[in-house]
């Protein structure tokens, strides 16, 4: 994470340093004027983008019906903000400042008193979420990572596929989707009667994380490949993989002893 902040940085930094060499280039910079201003509000879409994509991680991490209700504490706050620009400027008299900030702080702490009075209700219903997805867990071929589940399945001989990912996590979305959910690699899977696990990393789970350190890592995706008879001999495959990786890698480790 560390790192995609610092090549954002660098990326940003980059033209400053460039004109800051040649001053020269600076002439090709496009003059100053009303296009500004319109550039300016296009790049709010990408802010707007940006808030899309938070939305679905928050939810991940609180479910959809706190979502909801946190969008509209947000929401609630916007529209705050824009009782303040809609009715203030830099000549406002103080009486009228007053005012206008006392309207939206009042507005923003009735909205914030509903948002807390439906925290009962959302943790019900995160409740209710939780017992639906343990539902579906069990009908899948994927059993969640534990410490003692693990250890069982090594303790028993069995080949073990773990495969560490977040529900925010791109790369882990997309190696789902290209190579661990193909139809190859399940089907290996089941040749080879692998135990497939997943170590939800969504929440940075504290079991999940020393393991993450373990393996030398401090993020997902990981995958490990635990032999069936030979779990001291694990086979860890890069962060992004292919379908040949995957079924190479299962070869390798071959079929659970029992």
């Amino acid at each position: 994470m560390v790192g995609i902040f610092l090549v954002a940085g660098l990326g940003m930094a980059f033209p400053y340093l460039l004109l800051t060499i040649n001053p020269a280039w600076l002439k090709f910079l496009p003059k100053p004027g009303a296009w500004m201003d319109k550039f300016k509000q296009s790049l709010g879409f990408i802010l707007l983008g940006t808030v899309v994509w938070l939305d679905f991680v928050l939810a991940s991490q609180v479910g959809d019906l706190a979502l909801m209700w946190i969008n509209y504490w947000l929401l609630g706050l916007a529209f705050c903000a824009w009782i303040v620009s809609a009715n203030l400027d830099l000549t406002s008299e103080r009486a009228k400042k007053i005012k206008v900030w006392s309207s939206a702080i009042l507005v923003f702490l009735s909205i914030s008193a509903v948002t807390i009075f439906m925290q009962p209700q959302v943790m019900a219903a995160l409740a209710g979420q939780g017992k639906a997805t343990a539902t579906e867990e069990k009908n899948s071929i994927w059993q969640p990572y534990s410490v003692d589940s693990l250890d069982k399945a090594i303790s028993q001989g069995k080949t073990v596929f773990l495969d560490f990912t977040a529900n925010w996590c791109l790369t882990c979305k997309v190696n789902e989707t290209t190579v661990i959910s193909t139809p190859e690699v399940l089907s290996k899977f089941k040749e080879l009667k692998v135990v497939t696990m997943k170590a939800d990393w969504t929440k940075q789970d504290a079991e999940v994380t020393q393991l993450l350190k373990k393996f030398g890592r401090s993020g997902v995706p990981l995958y490990v490949v635990f032999p069936g008879g030979r779990a001291s001999e694990p086979i860890v495959l890069p962060e992004v993989i292919t379908k040949e990786l995957v079924l190479q890698a299962l070869e390798k480790a071959g079929a659970s002893k029992q």
